[in-house]
């Protein structure tokens, strides 16, 4: 048996990697999020958030309370590029800011 040494080629370009914090009950969002990607070269994650119903203000904000656990969640200890927390009404309700902070506690880099 004859073997061959094959030098590995590493490619030293990488596409952004985009995580995406959906709600647990949205079922359209990952396949919306890949319409949108889908030509682009850019490394799409998920990770889901759980919600609670009724929908109120007040759940709406519960639900943010747990935003910087599913952030840190998306490839655990690896850098991420964009995090996009996929719910417009809870990012109203508990403030632009806060999710804001809230994501960059488990990815400052993000």
């Amino acid at each position: 048996m004859n073997s061959t040494k094959i030098d590995p080629k590493y490619i030293s370009k990488s596409n952004p990697r985009v995580g995406l914090i959906a709600l647990a009950s949205d079922f359209m969002i990952e396949r919306d999020f890949i319409n949108i990607i889908k030509d682009r070269e850019i490394d799409f994650f998920v990770n889901r958030i759980e919600c609670y119903n009724p929908l109120t203000k007040e759940n709406l904000i519960k639900m943010s309370n747990k935003v910087t656990e599913v952030a840190r969640d998306i490839l655990p200890d690896q850098d991420i590029d964009c995090v996009v927390y996929g719910c417009t009404s809870g990012t109203i309700a508990a403030g632009y800011e806060n999710i804001k902070k809230k994501v960059n506690m488990a990815k400052p880099e993000a």
